[in-house]
């Protein structure tokens, strides 16, 4: 899922914008979600402080009429989230120099006047190159495309009697018809093939039962007797390397 929030006070930035990024999106089959503010609230503020699967794109004007500015925003932001990406909007270049200097990494900076849709496009292409190279599992669903990122999935496991691959995250579970060796050159170092079925994602792993066999995960999810006794020393070295 990819999450784009807009907090814009002008109501015809902000359906501009929003109009731009469904179709952008649209156009791509990509799942996504467009959330609009026209200032800070408490919903803002939960979005922004909890997790998310998926990536998520800002796109914050500078000037709001309320007591919170885009950059008091990005600032909430970067204090807990360092991989979403920020675009800062704004009527007004010249506040543009003083913003660079905050070091917020920030995406760019587009100003309302000169190309704006062009340039909405134009970041908002960059922003799917930038999560593209991030580490992330790939994968279609029916006409939508997922990119999930390794930090989110517990395990990739194969259902034998439906004949599809499951990808748990910590919030979702995502059926595939993709074949289980499909994802076996996708994945990252911190999976392990614990059996013939079963990639697990130690990076999200609390603590291995080694006399159960069982995997218990940070959310205390469990994966029962799911070590081969042949695989246990391997696991621990796998763990110990990690």
């Amino acid at each position: 899922m990819l999450n784009v929030v807009i907090v814009e006070d002008n109501q015809h930035y902000r359906v501009k914008l929003y109009d731009i990024v469904n179709k952008y999106f649209g156009e791509l089959k990509i799942l996504f979600s467009v959330k609009t503010y026209k200032g800070y609230n408490d919903t803002l503020h939960d979005f922004i402080n909890q997790e998310h699967s998926g990536h998520t794109i800002y796109i914050l004007d500078i000037c709001l009429d309320d007591n919170a500015s885009g950059i008091d925003i990005a600032n909430e932001i970067r204090a807990v989230d360092q991989d979403s990406i920020i675009i800062i909007i704004t009527g007004r270049s010249m506040l543009i120099p003083e913003t660079q200097k905050l070091r917020l990494n920030i995406l760019d900076y587009v100003c309302k006047q000169i190309n704006f849709v062009e340039n909405i496009n134009q970041l908002l292409k960059v922003s799917c190159d930038i999560f593209k190279l991030k580490k992330s599992v790939k994968f279609s669903i029916g006409r939508h495309d997922f990119n999930i990122k390794f930090d989110d999935v517990l395990y990739i496991r194969f259902n034998r009697a439906k004949r599809q691959t499951i990808i748990k995250t910590f919030d979702k579970e995502y059926a595939v018809s993709k074949g289980f060796g499909y994802f076996e050159d996708k994945i990252n170092k911190s999976f392990m093939k614990v059996n013939r079925g079963c990639f697990v994602n130690f990076f999200n792993v609390k603590e291995v039962d080694y006399v159960n066999k069982d995997i218990i995960f940070q959310n205390d999810e469990k994966l029962e007797n799911i070590i081969p006794g042949a695989l246990i020393k391997k696991v621990k070295e796998f763990m110990n390397n990690l």
